[in-house]
């Protein structure tokens, strides 16, 4: 399946402040290049790029669709369709990941492994993702389950409960976005993930908790990593 990586309700306010914090390290800065993992179609990083037009701008996603819409932006930012780890874009000053990171198959070291080669030494990674904890794991559960049951009439419940979660979202939008409900959760935050990416030369510098707008989605945390 292509997995789309568009905005989606749960993930609107913790990506806008993703995309905040990657501005404010952008403000009084020089020609620096940043890359953003997972772009989906593309808005916010096209907005990076208007405010900031002495940076470079790059934007993967996996999804052709995502990155078609993205080329609708008249922004200075260069589009690309490739799975992360397959992506070779050169060195970059900051790398940004909003809800990407979990749905990466492969295991943390590669994971790391693959981010360090490609920030420079003291760039910094700002990466949005959910964190392990007793009601992320219950949910994995849930939803690992439900999948083991899915029909057209699980489906079907799974859309009115979201309809009644997302009232301003309508039926076929929601209905685009149910397989993301089903999308297998391969790595949380925490610290087996920090010890992964520290061995590759990446610290976790600071992490907070971002707020979840529904009981339905995965509760996630904004953690930054800086490059030894």
């Amino acid at each position: 399946m292509e997995q789309e990586t568009a905005f989606t309700p749960a993930t609107r306010e913790a990506c806008s402040e993703m995309h905040e914090r990657v501005a404010g390290l952008l403000k009084d800065s020089g020609h620096v290049r940043v890359l953003e993992i997972g772009c989906g179609t593309g808005n916010k990083l096209a907005e990076l790029a208007e405010r900031f037009p002495n940076a470079e701008f790059t934007g993967v996603d996996i999804s052709a669709r995502n990155i078609a819409a993205a080329k609708t932006h008249y922004a200075p930012v260069q589009w690309h369709i490739s799975d992360y780890l397959a992506f070779d874009g050169g060195i970059f000053d900051i790398i940004a990941a909003r809800s990407v990171f979990q749905y990466i198959q492969n295991s943390d070291a590669v994971l790391a492994q693959k981010l360090a080669s490609d920030i420079r030494p003291s760039g910094v990674i700002v990466a949005e993702l959910p964190y392990d904890c007793v009601w992320n794991r219950c949910l994995i559960v849930l939803r690992r389950n439900l999948l083991r049951l899915r029909s057209p009439q699980t489906d079907a419940a799974l859309l009115r409960i979201a309809a009644l979660l997302y009232r301003d979202w309508s039926r076929a939008a929601l209905a685009s976005r149910l397989e993301y409900f089903f999308l297998p959760t391969h790595r949380l935050s925490g610290p087996k993930l920090d010890i992964r990416m520290a061995r590759a030369g990446l610290a976790a510098a600071e992490r907070h908790q971002t707020r979840s707008s529904s009981i339905a989605v995965l509760r996630h945390e904004l953690v930054i990593f800086k490059r030894n």
